[in-house]
């Protein structure tokens, strides 16, 4: 679902009465352009009950005709799936399975207070009957021959949001949001570009903060290890529709250590109030076991109105599993390293099913030739009349995945410029794979490497030893 998924294709929702299937349905189909058909058993014969072979019928026909197509079913065992698996290859094309997940409690309460359901299942009997079917639920594997499996509890939001981009055309062109919503209840939105601050030279911040502004950029980072807070603060000045991102220090090992840097930082920002905080680094505070303390001032911070967002940067599964422990707020944030070469696609499914985007630093490998000067990235470059810079960007941005990215130069300004004016981005189906290739065996390299995040055993640890960067 990277954001360069062509259609047509099947979509068989499995889930118990209650789940939330018809729910994602109506926010797919409403959504979509007519680009989605959605056949149910309980209303195929006019909006009545009708039988499974007139389902496959209708689907058959839908998908010949180039649609997409929905199965609004239970689909509770390998056998009730079997028969649209087969429609599916029969008609060639990929068929994608989505288990509704929810609770004995969730499905209980829903059908309870259903009315007018075309199968009749409401009301109080309805729902022993749907709550005695969690336990015939046979969860789907490949082996049943599904391209792809997902597993939401909240599918009619993030995932339908992305089934409703599904391509039929094979267009070249992607259309990529311009910004995220940080927390599913929509805390604000965050722009898909933001720009980086580290290693800018102060004499130069207030120059490329004022270019960026003037091209469309609404949202910078920076931290108080970038030794330019005061100068990012005179650039932007009472600027009040940027959105600031901030750092929580790797210094910092208690909360009140913490929330001394918060406030440094504001004052050198000349502000009262910044939209996101982070915690820099995990390993000083898991090595000192206040990760939850310092993480419970953070979520004062919130209250107080200091901050609107609370995340994290660098962390890996682990240390996200022990911030998760013993939270409130969840981080809305992960900004960690990520480019055709690392793309960390484990993190990123783990960060999805915890409801906290990723947001991309150093997309551009730090200006690495390995990136920029790689073969598949220049063809790719040179056939789209991209940059290589662009390129990469783009990777991210088709994949809905916001970066932080620099802009040392004016003419760097302006290629940002042109994915920010952009209402869609040129890299195809086929570049993006081949771009996906560069990195075949997984995650091969990183070019932020400090030292410190290298320790046998340690649950922030990214391995034993630092490479060679």
């Amino acid at each position: 679902l990277g954001g360069y998924l062509c259609g047509p294709l099947l979509l068989i929702l499995i889930g118990v009465q209650g789940s939330g299937k018809s729910t994602f349905c109506q926010s797919l189909i409403d959504n979509s352009d007519g680009r989605w058909c959605q056949f149910s058993q309980d209303t195929i014969r006019n909006g009545r009950p009708g039988t499974r072979h007139a389902v496959e019928e209708a689907a058959r026909e839908a998908l010949r005709n180039g649609k997409n197509v929905v199965i609004d079913r239970m689909h509770l065992d390998p056998e009730q799936r079997e028969c649209f698996v087969r429609l599916g290859n029969q008609c060639q094309v990929p068929v994608h399975g989505l288990v509704t997940m929810a609770s004995k409690e969730e499905v209980d309460d829903r059908v309870t207070r259903r009315v007018n359901h075309h199968g009749g299942v409401e009301g109080a009997s309805g729902a022993r009957i749907a709550v005695a079917s969690l336990s015939k639920l046979k969860l789907p594997t490949y082996d049943e021959g599904f391209a792809l499996l997902n597993y939401s509890r909240q599918a009619e939001g993030k995932l339908s949001d992305v089934y409703q981009r599904v391509d039929n055309n094979n267009s070249d062109k992607v259309h990529v949001p311009k910004t995220i919503a940080l927390y599913d209840e929509g805390c604000f939105q965050l722009p898909m570009i933001t720009l980086g601050t580290m290693n800018i030279r102060k004499q130069e911040t207030a120059t490329i903060i004022s270019h960026a502004m003037q091209i469309g950029i609404e949202s910078i980072d920076t931290a108080p290890t970038y030794n330019n807070e005061n100068h990012v603060g005179a650039a932007l000045g009472n600027t009040g529709n940027i959105i600031v991102t901030i750092k929580v220090p790797k210094r910092c090992s208690t909360k009140t250590q913490a929330r001394e840097e918060v406030l440094k930082s504001l004052s050198l920002l000349q502000c009262s109030r910044v939209d996101i905080i982070l915690l820099h680094w995990p390993c000083g505070l898991i090595a000192a076991d206040t990760l939850s303390s310092v993480w419970k001032e953070l979520e004062s911070m919130v209250k107080e109105g200091i901050c609107r967002a609370i995340g994290v940067s660098n962390f890996n599964i682990m240390a996200l599993t022990n911030l998760l422990a013993g939270c409130t707020i969840k981080p809305a944030l992960n900004q960690v390293e990520r480019h055709p070469l690392l793309p960390q696609y484990d993190l990123l499914e783990y960060c999805d099913s915890q409801d906290i985007k990723i947001q991309a630093h150093s997309p551009l490998g730090n200006g690495s030739k390995l990136l920029l000067e790689n073969d598949t990235i220049i063809r790719v470059a040179q056939e789209s009349k991209m940059s290589p810079a662009q390129v990469l960007l783009c990777w991210n941005l088709q994949q809905s995945i916001p970066v932080v990215t620099k802009f040392s130069t004016e003419q760097h300004g302006k290629e940002a410029a042109v994915l920010l004016q952009s209402k869609v981005l040129g890299l195809s189906v086929q570049q993006m794979k081949a771009i996906d290739n560069i990195s075949s065996f997984g995650d091969s390299h990183r070019f932020v490497a400090p030292p410190y995040m290298y320790r046998r055993g340690a649950p922030y640890s990214w391995g034993d030893t630092p490479p060679k960067i």
